[in-house]
């Protein structure tokens, strides 16, 4: 449980000195990508900005974004390390109707952060601020 909150806040950027529990953050994009069956490479819309009322939970075991339409993820799974520059981790997931995802945290190469929601055939990545 330590490691978890420990890559959260690393991923995050919000290192403070102590753990925390819950991380808060705003979303300020989104961007949407559907798998292209024969290349089996996402391709992206390009990002979209949100109206500022996309925020973002996320907890040792429970990430939920609270968005025209709530979304709700259970972890149940360890964190793996994500080869990338920048920073990155996953975690396998189970959304509110019970389909299997994989969770993304990702720190770019220049600070910026990203939580990403990836199924088989779509995905989508929001841009992320931290709250206070």
């Amino acid at each position: 449980m330590k490691k978890i909150i420990t890559t959260l806040l690393l991923a995050l950027s919000l290192m403070v000195g102590y753990a925390q529990d819950v991380v808060y953050a705003r979303a300020t994009t989104l961007n949407v990508g559907v798998k292209n069956n024969w290349t089996e490479e996402f391709e992206w819309a390009g990002p979209q900005v949100t109206d500022g009322d996309v925020t973002v939970k996320i907890e040792p075991t429970v990430i939920s974004i609270n968005s025209q339409t709530p979304q709700h993820y259970t972890i149940y799974s360890d964190s793996e390390d994500v080869e990338t520059e920048g920073s990155a981790v996953y975690w396998y997931a189970y959304d509110s109707t019970g389909q299997r995802c994989r969770l993304y945290l990702i720190e770019n190469e220049v600070g910026d952060d990203f939580l990403a929601i990836e199924y088989n055939d779509f995905a989508w990545i929001y841009g992320l601020v931290p709250l206070k």
